[in-house]
């Protein structure tokens, strides 16, 4: 391994986050662990095969947040994080602006490098971090490449 990777565990370490005393997301997560949390939201995708899993808010680091995880045959394959503000526990749009969800963005992404990860290209995935116009969001997403869920 070059030494500059050796100074740099979190390049080869896959990102684990811990969202509860019983609840780690990585991609030893399971998809039967993930499906029995209760108040868990299941969508099965029409094609493709994958299952998503919303779970509920959770406070994390005194952040109140959601993750929804994507497993494909059982594994963790991708998963995105949203904050959730205190205005927005009752599900409204009313007070949605496009600023709001780019610092709600900028905030997962401080989050993340607290933990020690960075918007990027890893050996293991990818972490992507900002606003996507397309669906009004600022969240985070974080992808696992195949070879990596063995």
């Amino acid at each position: 391994m070059p030494e500059e990777m050796k100074n740099q565990p979190d390049l080869m370490d896959k990102i684990s986050i811990q969202i509860s005393e019983r609840i780690t997301i990585s991609t030893q997560l399971s998809e039967m662990e993930v499906a029995q949390i209760v108040g868990v939201e299941k969508q099965e995708m029409e094609k493709g095969g994958y299952v998503w899993y919303r779970l509920p808010v959770v406070e994390v680091d005194a952040h109140r947040m959601i993750f929804s995880l994507a497993f494909y045959e059982g594994k963790l394959r991708e998963y995105k994080i949203a904050l959730v503000e205190s205005k927005q526990k009752n599900g409204s749009w009313k007070d949605w602006s496009e600023t709001e969800e780019r610092l709600r963005a900028e905030a997962i992404a401080a989050w993340l490098r607290d933990k020690g990860y960075v918007a990027r290209v890893y050996p293991w995935g990818e972490v992507w971090v900002g606003y996507d116009p397309q669906t009004g969001a600022g969240y985070a997403h974080i992808g696992f490449f195949s070879f990596h869920l063995d």
